[in-house]
């Protein structure tokens, strides 16, 4: 994806982003939706606050990067929750890692992820994108992206449910979503991956994280 208009909106992005955050509850709050079981809450983690010191070499459509060039403003309307995304995850083994810590164990949680897709139509599935949860990998159904526009334009964003009735731990829990495969979905890229927006959980526990904010002061 081209990048080399991504600051050119960045006051507006900003703005933007500090509403929908309010709404959403992007920095890890809880958010109080009416489709939510009573006694639950849904917790929004968006990608673009996960740590990424330790994102190396990726590769994207036309070249790569690394740390935060892996984070691209939503420069159109494509329903992201916070006016951003990760993308550049297109290398075997790149990972984006959310730590979130639950204040005690329960095993009610519902994990949803918001993803999208560029250049080509593709399914991820466990065989080829793998996600994990304090080490065990997370059985999902695969997701199918269709009509996918060419490179420079995206699908907008949407919610998939990854798995539910899951396991958190009190204290840490860590989800990594780990690229895992060497397709190539054309151009520069070297691996198959979704553009993820945020992922979402539901569940009785109360959820807090610690958002890098500062991931977004270039913007």
């Amino acid at each position: 994806m081209n990048r080399f208009f991504k600051f050119l909106t960045a006051a507006v992005l900003v703005a933007a982003s500090a509403a929908t955050l309010a709404a959403c509850g992007g920095n890890g709050e809880g958010t109080d939706n009416p489709s939510v079981p009573a006694g639950s809450k849904e917790y929004v983690f968006e990608a673009e606050y996960v740590d990424c010191s330790n994102i190396g070499n990726v590769d994207g459509w036309s070249g790569g990067g690394s740390n935060t060039d892996v984070i691209a403003p939503d420069m159109g309307d494509h329903d992201t929750s916070n006016g951003f995304y990760v993308t550049y995850l297109y290398t075997n083994n790149a990972t984006l890692e959310f730590k979130i810590n639950s204040d005690k164990a329960v095993n009610d949680a519902k994990i949803v992820w918001r993803l999208s897709a560029e250049g080509a139509d593709y399914t991820i599935s466990t065989s080829n994108y793998k996600v994990t949860l304090n080490g065990t990998e997370l059985q999902y159904a695969p997701v199918q992206f269709k009509n996918v526009p060419g490179v420079g334009d995206m699908l907008p964003f949407k919610d998939y449910v990854l798995a539910t009735n899951v396991s958190l731990v009190e204290g840490e829990n860590v989800i990594r979503l780990i690229t895992s495969n060497t397709t190539s979905l054309g151009g520069t890229t070297t691996a198959t991956a979704p553009i993820i927006d945020c992922i979402k959980i539901t569940t009785s526990a109360t959820l807090t994280w610690n958002p890098v904010e500062s991931n977004l002061d270039n913007f």
